[in-house]
């Protein structure tokens, strides 16, 4: 196969490919990462990433060829963004570009010439030497204050990459599954997972697993602590539109509710979980009834005291609408990014939201989800909602249990 790098730049001769990165509990995409192929301009015949990097940088193109490829996945993004205005779009940095692009204007100026929020876009910073550290603080450092998401790609791949994690305090990180099964040393691969979910929720960073192929992965990478997964078992590399995300979407959700079909004991539990659930709704709406506004938020802030088992909860109006930002159990998280968590703030809209949907389209007047994994802290929780008649003003209640703490409490 013959091809002029030159030429491939200048034609802008590259096609790219959407990856998601879904939640297994949640009809939410966290994101799509950007992969990159090249064109042949002789005979359209496909050229790997590898191959088209290395010939740019053999040339002296490489800044070149990546300027390009961050080009055109912004504007490939731009569609699905205006649709999906939540989604993050995974942007791969090359230990070359952390040297070459330390504090350029590049990106900054595609995002805002494309109409792209920078908090829309998370640089995946790919495996670097450790001579490389003050040129990938730099960069972070420089991009994080106009906006943007660090993400460390390839974390636990070998024995000198866990320190990047506290070295620039990601926002996300990716774990490789696929490479860290094959490593020799049994302990270090077997405490790994532990490490990095206590580290993780300590700082608050994302955990994404990607490599995610089969059945047997993607269940591994829920217990071992993964809030997000990627790989061919979620979905393949491809030309991305709304359509074809809401189907990979959908397709998901329905391999994730065939897995976890509930047994009869389980289901036994959660109906004494749901009326819980609901005397916990009922006595925290009975105590903020009477209470103004600023009444109310001092006594959600105190909830947690009461039911430490609660993760968080907020508040809608009567239209849907989100009032005060979420009221977070800071026990044992720390909350650094709440968008990519998806820790709704004041004005978020909930009208499509399962919580405010089944209250306001039925006769019901309270509603306790299935058990789900939350994104916040990777337990397994239920949500619950109903209505505050207040003398003000009329609210809906939402809040997130963890499960096995209040399974747990109930057993005491």
């Amino acid at each position: 196969m013959e091809y002029s790098i030159s030429e491939i730049i200048k034609e802008r001769s590259i096609d790219i490919l959407m990856q998601t990165v879904l939640s297994p509990n949640k009809d939410i995409a966290a994101g799509i990462e950007a992969l990159v192929r090249g064109k042949s301009i002789n005979d359209k015949s496909i050229i790997p990433p590898y191959e088209l990097m290395t010939q740019a940088r053999n040339q002296g193109l490489g800044l070149e060829l990546e300027e390009l490829m961050i080009e055109k996945s912004i504007e490939t993004f731009l569609p699905i963004y205006k649709t999906n205005p939540e989604l993050l779009l995974f942007i791969n940095i090359s230990h070359d570009y952390l040297k070459q692009a330390v504090d350029t204007e590049f990106i900054f100026e595609c995002v805002e010439k494309n109409g792209v929020s920078p908090e829309n876009i998370v640089f995946d910073l790919l495996p670097f030497d450790q001579n490389l550290f003050n040129d990938a603080m730099k960069f972070t450092t420089y991009h994080r204050e106009k906006g943007f998401y660090i993400c460390i790609d390839d974390i636990g791949v070998n024995y000198g990459n866990l320190d990047k994690i506290l070295f620039i305090n990601p926002d996300i990180i990716k774990v490789n599954r696929f490479k860290v099964q094959t490593l020799e040393n049994d302990h270090y691969r077997e405490n790994m997972h532990k490490f990095l979910r206590t580290i993780t929720n300590q700082l608050g960073i994302l955990v994404v697993e990607k490599g995610i192929e089969s059945e047997v992965d993607f269940v591994s990478s829920l217990k071992s602590g993964a809030q997000f997964v990627q790989g061919f078992f979620v979905s393949k590399p491809e030309k991305l539109e709304k359509q074809s995300l809401d189907q990979i979407i959908m397709q998901f959700r329905d391999k994730v509710s065939q897995l976890f079909n509930e047994n009869e004991d389980a289901i036994e539990m959660n109906r004494s979980v749901t009326a819980r659930v609901i005397n916990m709704l009922k006595e925290i709406m009975s105590s903020i009834g009477e209470m103004d506004e600023e009444q109310i938020t001092n006594r959600m802030n105190l909830v947690f005291e009461s039911y430490p088992f609660i993760e968080n909860t907020w508040l809608l109006d009567a239209k849907g609408h989100q009032v005060y930002d979420s009221f977070i159990n800071h026990q044992d998280f720390n909350v650094k990014n709440s968008p990519i968590f998806h820790i709704y703030k004041n004005g978020s809209d909930f009208t499509s939201k399962e919580l405010y949907r089944q209250l306001t389209d039925t006769i019901l007047d309270v509603w306790v989800t299935k058990p789900y994994k939350s994104i916040l802290t990777n337990n397994m929780c239920v949500g619950g909602s109903t209505y505050i008649d207040n003398l003000n003003k009329d609210f809906i209640l939402c809040m997130n249990v963890n499960y096995d703490l209040l399974v747990d409490h109930m057993k005491k």
